[in-house]
């Protein structure tokens, strides 16, 4: 009888320790990568300079543009959400992993006044431009639940105006 009581004792011992131990295991299997969740990230984050909605009227050289008026200039970001990610999550990860500051849209109301020279034979214009933030979102899934292997779904290149960027102007032009 005492050698059952101390088997019994034993094996209750034993499962104690070993069973937890086993859905451990169970519990991580469970919580194995998902291969349709989807998930996405930035990259190539870089300046870039996109015209805004003030420029001038044409001008064949030689000659001087003079732009000089009050107008809201205004810049907005390419990105239309066609990846089922909001401008917000993309713009929450910018700031995430580049540090900057930008957002969907920008508008300044203001007096401008630039000039530029148009050289002879050449025709020109003068168009504004504002600092903006460009990545490319990708968009990916793993492709099996032992979190290895991914695969792209999509990219896209993106650009977003910073919140304190900076205003350029510049000769733009054909002929």
């Amino acid at each position: 009888m005492k050698i059952r009581r101390t088997a019994l004792t034993l094996s209750m011992t034993v499962a104690a320790f070993v069973v937890p131990a086993a859905a451990g295991i169970g519990a991580q299997a469970l919580a194995a990568c998902s291969t349709t969740q989807e998930y996405f990230y930035v990259k190539n984050g870089h300046l870039v300079d996109r015209g805004t909605n003030i420029r001038s009227d044409w001008l064949t050289g030689p000659g001087r543009i003079t732009y000089t008026k009050t107008a809201t200039a205004e810049s907005n970001t390419t990105y239309n959400n066609d990846m089922n990610i909001t401008a917000e999550a993309v713009i929450a990860n910018i700031s995430t992993t580049y540090g900057k500051s930008v957002g969907k849209s920008k508008s300044t109301s203001q007096s401008w006044s630039y000039g530029a020279d148009v050289p002879a034979g050449k025709t020109r214009y003068l168009q504004q431009f504002y600092e903006h933030w460009r990545v490319t979102v990708v968009k990916w899934k793993y492709t099996n639940k032992n979190c290895k292997t991914t695969k792209v779904i999509k990219e896209k290149v993106a650009t977003f105006p910073l919140k304190n960027g900076h205003y350029l102007w510049e000769l733009v032009g054909g002929k």
